[in-house]
């Protein structure tokens, strides 16, 4: 004997149908938002720079000029987050000139920031700023979801090389130190100004030791002793060591960074200026950046770097009479 459906029950199932389309229709239109705020900001920002092919893999070119990345995703890999990996490769990876104003601007970080926020991965979760964003890029990278090549046009023919996670990491080096030497001087360039009792670089020093090497900040200090106690106006600093300068502007940028041998250089000068007023030479230690030389753009010897002029300052004391030595 056949059964069939009381029309209560039919309306029933017909209501849960349409509740299963909406909801597949409303994540499917949801990913396409996702993914649209990301690539509508970089077109903006790079006009006719950005292609996104269709289809499940979506292959993705950015090209400012001859030279490219190259992105490919996994099949299972949502339209949202591959958007928001592209975005965070250009904004926390690439070195291209055409990218660096891009990535200087508050509203780029902004949206980096809500990015990473919206991540599946938990371990990036508890992480911030650059560290978060590389956390996201390294976990997609080190599981093929996603594919990066650096891609080159010559005459008509096309190379690519793949990016592996060891190069993005030394991007991140990079990354980390720029910012690094960026909230230095954001808080040490209003402390140089400021009028006190001794100078800026001694206080702060003393304020936080931390960010310096222990020997640039003991024979920084033992050149402040030795001026404090001499009565002969013994000849010792006689500039802000960290800026280059008897009078330092109000402002300062982080130029060209390098890192290298587990060391970085970061060029700081004047915004608009055409040449660096010093190069900070950091280190790491205990996973955090340390400030142990600085280098001035200068021919004269024994000037070339702080510790060596500290160094040439020591000598000649020495060959003075201890009255003169301050001591």
């Amino acid at each position: 004997m056949r059964e069939y459906l009381r029309p209560w029950k039919l309306i029933t199932l017909a209501l849960g149908l349409a509740l299963l389309v909406v909801g597949a229709l409303r994540l499917a239109c949801a990913g396409e938002a996702g993914a649209a705020g990301p690539f509508k900001e970089l077109e903006a920002a790079f006009p006719g720079q950005l292609s996104v092919s269709k289809g499940t893999r979506a292959p993705a070119e950015f090209c400012p000029d001859n030279t490219c990345y190259a992105f490919e995703r996994a099949p299972g890999i949502s339209d949202e987050e591959y958007a928001g990996f592209i975005y965070l490769y250009l904004y926390y990876s690439s070195d291209y000139a055409a990218t660096v104003a891009w990535q200087n601007k508050p509203e780029s970080g902004l949206t980096a920031k809500a990015i990473t926020s919206r991540t599946v991965h938990k371990p990036c979760r508890a992480l911030a700023g650059t560290r978060a964003g590389l956390c996201v890029l390294n976990a997609l990278l080190s599981k093929l979801a996603v594919k990066v090549y650096d891609v080159r046009y010559d005459e008509g023919e096309r190379s690519a090389a793949p990016v592996l996670a060891a190069a993005l990491g030394r991007a991140g080096e990079v990354r980390y130190c720029r910012e690094f030497t960026e909230a230095f001087l954001g808080w040490y360039v209003p402390l140089a100004l400021a009028d006190h009792d001794e100078p800026g670089a001694i206080i702060a020093l003393r304020q936080r030791p931390g960010l310096f090497g222990e020997k640039l900040r003991e024979a920084l200090l033992e050149d402040r002793r030795v001026q404090e106690l001499s009565t002969d106006g013994i000849t010792g600093i006689d500039f802000d060591p960290f800026l280059s300068s008897q009078d330092p502007a109000e402002k300062y940028s982080v130029g060209k960074t390098m890192v290298e041998d587990g060391k970085c250089l970061a060029a700081i000068g004047r915004p608009g200026a055409d040449t660096w007023d010093v190069r900070a030479e950091l280190k790491r230690r205990g996973g955090d950046w340390r400030f142990i030389n600085f280098h001035y753009s200068t021919d004269i010897p024994g000037h070339a770097n702080l510790l060596s002029l500290l160094l040439g300052l020591k000598r000649g004391r020495a060959a003075l009479p201890p009255e003169q030595r301050g001591e």
